[in-house]
């Protein structure tokens, strides 16, 4: 019997028709790495550490998956190449049609050399939190079993994020 996991991703652009490519993105996870369960609004927000002319489009999606966390970020990798994405190794943070992230794992805590999960940096920044708290506002943090309400209040980020859509997965 297979033994599903339920996964948080949180999904950004800032390239090209944003809208589309997050749409494009969701159903792509959809058919390649698990059962969408629920998607949040559309958030737009400002880059975080470097200047870009766009602004970006955030969401965050729970799916249910039998994939393992290794096969789950290759199928995420695969996407974000499908997409249009090109990795840069070592130029920092940069403008893109899509990047996608794992922030939760089953409550899995994993660091190794190609996966850390819970995202590394994603207490940190509103327009991963905001979303979060969307569409599980249940979340606790697995490292330091921090509720998403205290996480979004003890947020430093001070970048304006602002919903300006509903679930845009149909």
């Amino acid at each position: 019997m297979v033994k599903f996991k339920e996964v948080i991703l949180s999904l950004g652009a800032n390239l090209g028709n944003r809208t589309e490519t997050l749409k494009n993105a969701l159903h792509l996870i959809e058919s390649n790495c698990g059962e969408i369960i629920v998607v949040s609004s559309l958030y737009e927000s400002e880059p975080i550490g470097f200047e870009a002319e766009e602004l970006f489009y955030n969401c965050c999606v729970k799916i249910r998956t039998d994939l393992s966390p290794i096969r789950l970020l290759a199928c995420i990798n695969n996407i974000e190449s499908t997409l249009g994405r090109i990795r840069f190794s070592g130029k920092g943070y940069m403008s893109r049609f899509i990047d996608i992230d794992i922030i939760s794992y089953n409550r899995l805590v994993l660091n190794s050399q190609q996966l850390t999960i819970p995202h590394k940096a994603y207490k940190e920044r509103k327009f991963v939190l905001l979303p979060l708290q969307e569409i599980a506002n249940d979340f606790e943090d697995p490292h330091l079993k921090t509720p998403i309400k205290s996480l979004i209040e003890n947020c430093k980020d001070q970048s304006e994020i602002k919903k300006i859509g509903r679930n845009i997965f149909k």
